[in-house]
């Protein structure tokens, strides 16, 4: 049941039973992918075990008051409900980046409740974590929710755990500076194009989620990231004074301070890539 720790419930679901069933949830995953996943190994729709979590993760996120002081539990039902959400072909959930990224093992027949607050549970203790990490740093004052915004949208660019802290380093810059973070990554997940090619009229979708068109963080994760991206999240590089950064065209950054070194390293990024296409 929701409040037991993940281990008590765990135990619950695998006691006294021989068949086990085994789900790996990735890093970076959202919702709905992740959703897939557990109906692929258990007994009942992707749907039910979405709308479950949604109201486990809704009730956790206002009992913790994860939304912060200034968070509006209407404002994001409504924004979840589709009103905000304008040319976006996303359908939003309150359970998006609560879902713990892990390998569970749980008895063959667990219903959608109990395999959703184990992934909750588990995901909130993380959560807990990085919170307590973050205290008196550059991210303490951020709420935890907005806290777990900023960990999904690192997660989404690292492709290198020594990169995580620099990567929300320059995101923390640019949200000290009032800067848009203009992450590509929050534009993908509204129009549902991870991993697709972003074109500039994408880059115009009227949504909170737009990051090009709205200064701060989303209004919510992007996905789920994991305990290293949280702890990023909560203790970005301090060292770190970069306001951008582009893929290096192998599997990092190159992290810059200004416009003109960043488009320097954009078109460097764009050359090396021209020359992988054309390499036979």
């Amino acid at each position: 049941a929701y409040g037991q720790s993940p281990r008590d419930l765990l135990n619950d679901l695998t006691s006294g039973l021989s068949v086990q069933v085994v789900l790996t949830v990735p890093e970076g995953l959202d919702s709905t992918e992740i959703s897939s996943l557990v109906a692929a190994v258990a007994e009942f729709p992707a749907q039910r075990f979405l709308v479950v979590a949604d109201s486990l993760a809704r009730e956790a996120v206002i009992e913790g008051e994860l939304l912060g002081a200034s968070g509006s539990v209407a404002a994001f039902d409504s924004m979840l409900n589709g009103s905000a959400q304008a040319a976006a072909t996303r359908k939003f959930h309150w359970c998006e980046g609560l879902l713990a990224p892990d390998t569970y093992h749980f008895s063959e027949g667990s219903g959608p409740q109990a395999v959703a607050t184990l992934l909750l549970e588990t995901q909130l203790r993380r959560l807990d974590q990085a919170v307590t990490a973050a205290q008196g740093g550059v991210n303490g004052a951020l709420p935890p929710l907005a806290l777990l915004t900023l960990a999904s949208v690192v997660e989404t660019e690292a492709r290198r755990d020594d990169e995580r802290a620099r990567i929300a380093a320059v995101y923390t810059n640019r949200l000290q500076r009032n800067w848009r973070l203009e992450a590509d990554p929050t534009v993908a997940f509204v129009l549902d194009k991870k991993g697709k090619r972003l074109f500039y009229k994408d880059l115009k979708v009227a949504s909170p989620y737009n990051t090009y068109r709205n200064k701060g963080l989303p209004p919510g994760p992007i996905g789920t990231p994991g305990l290293a991206s949280l702890l990023a999240a909560a203790e970005p590089d301090t060292s770190c004074d970069a306001m951008y950064f582009v893929s290096d065209a192998a599997d990092g950054h190159v992290f810059t301070r200004t416009a003109r070194e960043h488009e320097a390293a954009v078109q460097k990024f764009k050359a090396l890539r021209a020359k992988d296409r054309r390499a036979p």
